[in-house]
């Protein structure tokens, strides 16, 4: 069984890893409310329960109870784009992850947190969030796509 372990390793790595390109989309800057869903999966390996909160650069926030395979779908019509996404399972776990435009996937996962952290924003996640409204104009997509390949380089 030990010989299995590695693979088993890759795997789930390989699936966060997803997790993490699928939280990146086209560069379109669409602040258009007409076009009102942020959506993704939070998971850590398996699929996470309790709640997402997106919070926008305009301070307005979003929340839903997540289903039970993860995923979500929150109205992000009152959000001003970029979107910091929080997904907090209640029990001590807590994830983030972004959105650059509107319909974008924002999958949450260790890895989309890890990024954000290796992002150049501070690295004090609870508080970025929590002050969203004053550092989103700090968040930068070459630095989004920066973060998310020294995660990738690390797995390899």
């Amino acid at each position: 069984m030990k010989k299995y372990l590695p693979k088993t390793v890759f795997h789930v790595l390989l699936v966060l890893l997803v997790g993490v390109l699928s939280a990146c989309n086209d560069d379109k800057d669409d602040n258009n409310p007409s076009a009102s869903t942020l959506s993704g999966t939070a998971a850590v390996g398996a699929a996470m329960s309790g709640t997402v909160t997106a919070v926008g650069a305009n301070g307005n926030t979003e929340s839903i109870t997540l289903a039970a395979d993860g995923t979500f779908t929150i109205n992000s019509s009152s959000l001003n784009f970029p979107v910091l996404v929080k997904a907090d399972n209640g029990a001590g776990t807590v994830l983030y992850s972004w959105a650059l435009s509107r319909n974008q996937k924002a999958n949450i996962t260790p890895l989309t947190t890890l990024a954000l952290v290796l992002s150049g924003l501070p690295d004090n996640l609870d508080n970025l969030f929590s002050n969203w409204a004053g550092s989103a104009s700090a968040m930068d997509a070459g630095n989004m796509t920066e973060a998310q390949a020294i995660v990738n380089a690390n797995l390899q």
